[in-house]
């Protein structure tokens, strides 16, 4: 072995483990895909106002908050698919459409505090 070839061979043992499967990807590949975006339906917006609301309203405290007291029985599988997506898989996702424009600024806290518990 010639001391280059030793060389290159010193450098590719400390490179970290060859990323593969779902965590595997480009940016580019992502860009040109929609499969990491989550649009919030209606009724799925309406789920999380109704529990987000009187929360707010009692003034809770936000980071007491948990997956018991955030109930979410029509959106929960769909976070449940996307933490397994963040945990398991490409390792991010984008959840949209929570009408913060509308809610003040404790609701949206108590809102995505909620979402996020069911991660």
């Amino acid at each position: 072995m010639t001391a280059a070839q030793a060389q290159i061979a010193d450098f590719e043992m400390d490179l970290p483990p060859r990323v593969e499967g779902a965590s595997a990807w480009y940016g580019s590949e992502m860009q040109s895909s929609t499969e990491w975006l989550f649009t919030l339906a209606p009724d799925e917006i309406a789920e999380i106002d109704a529990v987000a609301r009187p929360l707010a309203q009692a003034e809770a405290d936000i980071a007491r908050i948990t997956k018991a007291d955030f109930p979410l029985p029509l959106l929960g599988p769909k976070l449940e698919a996307m933490f397994d997506d963040v945990l398991n898989g490409r390792g991010f996702a984008l959840l949209r459409g929570l009408p913060v424009e509308n809610w003040s600024t404790r609701q949206s806290a108590v809102a995505y505090y909620g979402i996020g518990a069911h991660f």
